[in-house]
C-alpha cells in the first residue's frame, strides 16, 4: 500500500524547479515506510490571473502527506492576499483544517526594491505553522534573512535548508549536445526579468532600461563571450534555455556569431517540462564548466559537482553560493563581468582543484541538514496517521 501524498508546486514551467521536485523526492524515498505515490498539483493554477483553482477542489483528506514546495512561492504579488503567497492556504484555514503539512525549501523571490504585498497574510501563515508545529523551510540562498527583514519574529521558528535541486537525480544517458572530444562548457542565459536583473546590480544605467535593448545586450555580450571561449579555450558551448522566456536571448546569440563558431562549435538544449528534469540535468553532469545566470542553473551544477561560475543577477544567486562557501567564484553582473569571467573559466578549466576544495568543505552537511528536514516532515505524517486510526477505531467501538 503506497503512501498518497499531494505536491503542490510548480510541474511545469521551469525545468529548475523539477530538479527541485525530482530532488525533493529522491531524498525523501528512503526515509518513507512504503512508496509514496505522489498527486500532483501546479501551484500557478491558484490566486492568479492564469489559475482557475480553487481550494475547494481539494479533498486535503484524501491524503497522508501534503507538501507544498519547488517555485518561488513567496514573490510578492499583491493579488496573494488569503496567504501572501502563491499556494493561497491561510491561516485560519491552516488553524481549522487539521491538515497533514509541510512546507519544503520555499523561496523568497522578490528582486532588492520590489515590494512584499499581502505581507500580513503571510505572516499569520508563518504564526500558524508555528503554533501547529508545521515545517516550514526556506532555501539556502539567502532567503531566510530576506524573509525574516520583512515579517520580522513571525519568521522565528522557519528553518533554512540546503535547496533540493541540489541532489537532483541526473540522467547519465549520451546528450547529443555534447559530441566532441574536447571540453563542454554550459552557458545558462535567462531571459525573463532582464530590467529587473540588472537593477538589481546597480548597474542599470549601461545597459539599457528597455527589455528589448536589454535582450540584444545581453546576446551580443554573451556571443562574445561564447567566442572567447571557442577561440581561447578550444571548447565547444551548449546553450542551456531553461524556460521559454529565456529562448529569445538564446536564439539572437547566434545573429552576433561568426558561422564558423555558431554551426560547428555550438548547440543549443530544448526547454522540457519539469517533470523531465534528470533527462535536461544529464548535460550539466557532462559539462565540464557551467556558467549560469538563473538560480537551479548554479544550484544543480554545485550539486553535480561540476566547475560553476555564477552571474549573479539576483540576491539568490549569490546567497546560495556564499552558504556553499563559493563566493569566490561568483560574478556580479555589470560592465566588468566578461573580464571576470574569462578569467575564473581558464582557472576552472585548467585548475579547478581550489573549487572543489572549498564546495566539499561548504556543502558537507547538505545531506544531513535536509534529511532531518525530511523526518520531520515524514513524522507529521506519522502523528496524523495514528491520530486518524485513533478517532476510527473510537467511530468504530459499540456505543
Amino acid at each position: 500500500m503506497s503512501l498518497d501524498i499531494l505536491h503542490i508546486a510548480s510541474h511545469s514551467i521551469n525545468v529548475g524547479d523539477g530538479a527541485l521536485i525530482q530532488g525533493m523526492r529522491a531524498r525523501f524515498a528512503p526515509l518513507l515506510p512504503r512508496p509514496a505515490r505522489y498527486h500532483d498539483r501546479d501551484i500557478v493554477a491558484f490566486n492568479s490571473p492564469d489559475g482557475n483553482m480553487d481550494l475547494g477542489d481539494l479533498q486535503f483528506d484524501e491524503y497522508d502527506l501534503i507538501l507544498v514546495g519547488g517555485g518561488g512561492t513567496i514573490d510578492g504579488k499583491p493579488y496573494r492576499q488569503n496567504s501572501g503567497m502563491a499556494f493561497p492556504l491561510g491561516g485560519s484555514e491552516i488553524r481549522n483544517g487539521h491538515i497533514p503539512l509541510c512546507y519544503v525549501a520555499l523561496g523568497y523571490n522578490l528582486f532588492p526594491g520590489e515590494e512584499l504585498h499581502c505581507c500580513d497574510a503571510l505572516v499569520e501563515v508563518l504564526r500558524a505553522c508555528a503554533d501547529l508545529d508545521i515545517p516550514f523551510s526556506v532555501r539556502n540562498d539567502g532567503s531566510l534573512p530576506r524573509l525574516k527583514e520583512a515579517v520580522g519574529d513571525a519568521a522565528d521558528r522557519v528553518v533554512e535548508v540546503p535547496d533540493p535541486g541540489f541532489f537532483v537525480p541526473a540522467a547519465t544517458t549520451p546528450v547529443p549536445q555534447i559530441e566532441s572530444n574536447r571540453p563542454a562548457v554550459l552557458l545558462q542565459i535567462a531571459g525573463d526579468n532582464l530590467t529587473r536583473r540588472v537593477a538589481a546590480t546597480g548597474k542599470a544605467s549601461w545597459f539599457g532600461k528597455r527589455s528589448k535593448g536589454a535582450v540584444v545586450d545581453l546576446a551580443r555580450q554573451s556571443a562574445e563571450l561564447v567566442t572567447w571561449l571557442v577561440e581561447q579555450c578550444d571548447v565547444d558551448v551548449v546553450l542551456a534555455p531553461h524556460i521559454t522566456k529565456d529562448l529569445a536571448v538564446t536564439a539572437a546569440v547566434y545573429e552576433f556569431l561568426k558561422p564558423t563558431i555558431g554551426r560547428y562549435r555550438v548547440r543549443t538544449l530544448g526547454v522540457v517540462s519539469a517533470r523531465q528534469a534528470p533527462q535536461f540535468f544529464a548535460a550539466y553532469r557532462q559539462a565540464d564548466l557551467v556558467i549560469g545566470m538563473r538560480g537551479h542553473s548554479v544550484i544543480c551544477a554545485v550539486g553535480l559537482e561540476r566547475p560553476c561560475i555564477a552571474l549573479s543577477t539576483h540576491d539568490k544567486v549569490r546567497g546560495f553560493m556564499e552558504n556553499c562557501r563559493l563566493q569566490d567564484w561568483t560574478v556580479d553582473y555589470g560592465k566588468d563581468w566578461m573580464d571576470e569571467t574569462k578569467q575564473k573559466a581558464i582557472t576552472l578549466l585548467s585548475e579547478p582543484a581550489a573549487y572543489h576544495a572549498a564546495r566539499r568543505e561548504g556543502t558537507q552537511e547538505f545531506s544531513t541538514r535536509f534529511d532531518s528536514f525530511l523526518t520531520r516532515c515524514r513524522d507529521r505524517w506519522l502523528k496524523g496517521s495514528s491520530r486518524k486510526q485513533a478517532a476510527d477505531a473510537a467511530a468504530r467501538r459499540p456505543a
